[in-house]
């Protein structure tokens, strides 16, 4: 057995919208291939300042994970009525067949206004873990 691990991280400072509209998080897309077929897991981990409006309890970040184009529901996370940190996760492990493959993690936001967040800083992180259990990521 061959264990296989990427991690994905943003490696540069980015500032995302609350306009309440699903869109690509910064940084956190990758493509894959597989040789043959292999047990996968996926997770992502996202840790952000946030600056809350007056209308705090109406404020939320909302995340989900695609696996080619294709939603995981199980790694759907709804982060809410939370002022100053927001961590969102999600985990899934499946069986791929051999090919190329894509994620990425999607978000939106309401409510809420986040600063210019740093790749580097110690106050936020964003990351897609991908770990193949049975044969090398390329």
């Amino acid at each position: 057995t061959k264990m296989s691990r990427t991690v994905i991280t943003n490696k540069e400072e980015y500032t995302l919208s609350h306009t309440n509209k699903w869109g690509d998080f910064p940084g956190l897309a990758h493509t894959f291939f597989l040789h043959e077929p292999t047990l996968v897991t996926f997770s992502y981990n996202i840790i952000l300042m946030a600056s809350v409006t007056a209308s705090e309890l109406n404020s939320y970040l909302c995340t989900t994970f695609y696996l080619d184009e294709n939603e995981l529901l199980e790694m759907r996370c709804v982060t809410d009525k939370v002022g100053y940190h927001r961590t969102n996760t999600g985990v899934s492990t499946l069986h791929l067949q051999p090919g190329k493959h894509s994620v990425k993690v999607q978000y939106r936001a309401a409510n809420l206004t986040f600063p210019p967040q740093s790749a580097t800083s110690d106050w936020d992180a964003a990351l897609i873990s991908i770990t193949s259990h049975t044969s090398p990521l390329q």
